[in-house]
């Protein structure tokens, strides 16, 4: 059954992959400021006292602008740093000094200082989410492994062109809180965001 399950998942992924790579410029980064704006706006944003937040790729929404509303309003931040096959939640500064990691993703040089397992507001990237909060991440299995360890709000954000009425997700996925895209936030409630 999971390797049924594994199967369609990276069929699900090389469509996506395939959809992503077809996406206007344009309209990524119109929807990636949108959804900055929404999530910057939100209360479970501006009541936070940490956040946990990815460091966002060309093709992704932008976390940029979220990262700087966060320092602005005094907020601890933290973002991944990937070792071995755990991600850790590293403190970062205005002046922290980034560098590439194993996987060309930007990490913190100075991981000296980590989260608990506990942070107010975490977010999360997707190669797609569906409105009950089933995600799909890229399969390194990262964000849900640390989610399973970390009492958390979870918000995925999403271009809601590359959203999914419908996702592969077993018990190894971890559901979302809310999902965000340039059309809006939908809060997903527990009993939806149930595997089916």
């Amino acid at each position: 059954m999971i390797g049924e399950m594994s199967r369609q998942k990276q069929e699900y992924r090389k469509q996506l992959k395939e959809q992503y790579e077809l996406l206007d410029p344009a309209y990524v980064l119109k929807a990636g400021q949108a959804i900055a704006e929404t999530v910057i706006s939100l209360p479970v944003f501006q009541h936070a006292s940490s956040v946990f937040v990815y460091l966002s790729t060309p093709r992704e929404p932008d976390t940029a602008a979220i990262i700087k509303a966060a320092f602005a309003a005094g907020k601890s931040v933290y973002v991944p740093k990937c070792e071995g096959q755990v991600m850790k939640a590293v403190r970062i500064h205005p002046d922290s000094v980034m560098k590439a990691g194993r996987l060309g993703i930007m990490e913190p040089q100075d991981d000296s200082v980590t989260a608990g397992d506990r942070i107010d507001l975490s977010i999360i990237p997707c190669m797609s989410v569906t409105p009950e909060g089933c995600r799909l991440g890229h399969g390194m299995g990262y964000y849900d492994r640390f989610l399973k360890e970390t009492e958390t709000c979870r918000l995925c954000l999403c271009f809601d062109e590359m959203m999914s009425d419908r996702l592969p997700f077993d018990s190894r996925d971890e559901p979302m809180d809310l999902v965000a895209s340039e059309a809006g936030v939908i809060s997903v409630s527990a009993a939806a965001r149930q595997p089916g």
